[in-house]
């Protein structure tokens, strides 16, 4: 149970025991039957508000842990099911959704090309045809990494040219 369910008993048993002093006190003065009576159906009714919103609430509250739940076991199958470039983990940018396909791993195109200039001590257009034919160029079925280009003029240039 969460924080708030818990909070919100709390306060509401501390109304009850307020309601309680007050039935006593209404018992002792020696009011008539018919106000304790309607003053029950008044209290009935506060009750029966409050249980349909605490059902409401964790209704919702179930909702998102299923969802939550979910999204978590995507996230487990894209970690165990994707192919992954050796030694590139530090190049991933995320993960691409693509409607009816699985998931891939995306990496960055930038970040790629200057561990490849580190790590082979090469120069740029060396990494670059490097990255061309042996990453960007490699197939492996519909599990194939992709890679972003986050370059900035590039950007730019997308969104003058939408439509």
């Amino acid at each position: 149970m969460s924080d708030e369910i818990i909070e919100y008993y709390e306060i509401k048993i501390k109304k009850m025991e307020t309601e309680i002093r007050r039935l006593k006190s209404i018992l002792n003065e020696g009011k008539r039957e018919s106000e304790l009576i309607e003053y029950y159906e008044i209290v009935e009714d506060r009750m029966a508000r409050d249980i349909r919103r605490l059902k409401h609430v964790i209704l919702e509250k179930n909702k998102k842990i299923k969802f939550l739940e979910l999204e978590e076991k995507k996230k487990n199958d894209i970690v165990e099911n994707k192919l992954k470039m050796t030694d590139f983990d530090d190049c991933i940018e995320g993960v691409v959704e693509r409607f009816g396909q699985e998931y891939i791993i995306c990496y960055n195109k930038i970040k790629v090309i200057e561990k490849l200039m580190v790590d082979m001590e090469c120069s740029y257009n060396e990494a670059i045809e490097f990255y061309e034919f042996n990453q960007l160029g490699s197939w492996v079925g519909d599990s194939t990494p992709c890679f972003i280009d986050k370059d900035p003029q590039l950007i730019e240039k997308l969104k003058e040219d939408s439509f």
